[in-house]
């Protein structure tokens, strides 16, 4: 870059500092939106997966709903399970508590992802929210992964570059009884 274009460049920086002051994106100041929710950041969902398949709350996220339950749409956002999900995201526990560490940091799929830097402001419908997403987008990455006519054997090659969703493979492959999850919340009746 010559002097000049630097020179520009940094009179650019130096306006938009202006402009925008500490409401540049990735500062950790970002003002919460009108509903109240944190914005979510890339490290978000590393830190939900921890707590869903940590030994406190996998096996109530597994347990199978009822059919009254389901027919009556009785588990959503706004169950229990969630509001107690939502306080374990939101609780500052220590740098190595299990919350805040990579888990399974044995690829380099997930280089640069800390759980522990996750937004906390989350509340529990934001977090069930982003649980059905990521849940959805694993169970087309599975689809796919299965497909006959598919000559691949990395799961890896179906996510899309979501490292989300390679994670919640590697859960599911820990926990191998939490496949039930993906079957619960695979019919999105539960909205």
């Amino acid at each position: 870059m010559r002097k000049e274009e630097r020179i520009e460049a940094l009179k650019r920086y130096d306006a938009t500092m202006t402009v925008y002051g500490d409401k540049l994106p990735g500062d950790g100041l970002q003002e919460l939106p009108s509903n109240g929710d944190a914005i979510r950041n890339k490290h978000c969902m590393f830190r939900l997966s921890n707590i869903l398949f940590c030994d406190e709350f996998a096996l109530r996220f597994c347990r199978t709903a009822t059919r009254a339950e389901l027919d009556g749409n009785l588990i959503n956002e706004r169950s229990l399970f969630w509001d107690d999900v939502q306080a374990a995201f939101v609780d500052e526990s220590p740098g190595n508590h299990e919350r805040n560490m990579l888990e399974l940091n044995d690829d380099n799929f997930f280089s640069g992802i800390d759980p522990k830097m996750a937004k906390k402001g989350h509340s529990a419908k934001k977090l069930f929210a982003m649980w059905k997403e990521v849940n959805k987008n694993y169970v087309n990455a599975e689809a796919k992964f299965v497909s006959s006519r598919q000559h691949e054997n990395d799961f890896r090659n179906f996510v899309s570059g979501r490292g989300d969703v390679l994670y919640l493979r590697k859960w599911l492959q820990i926990r191998q009884y939490s496949h039930c999850l993906l079957y619960y919340f695979m019919d999105s009746a539960l909205t």
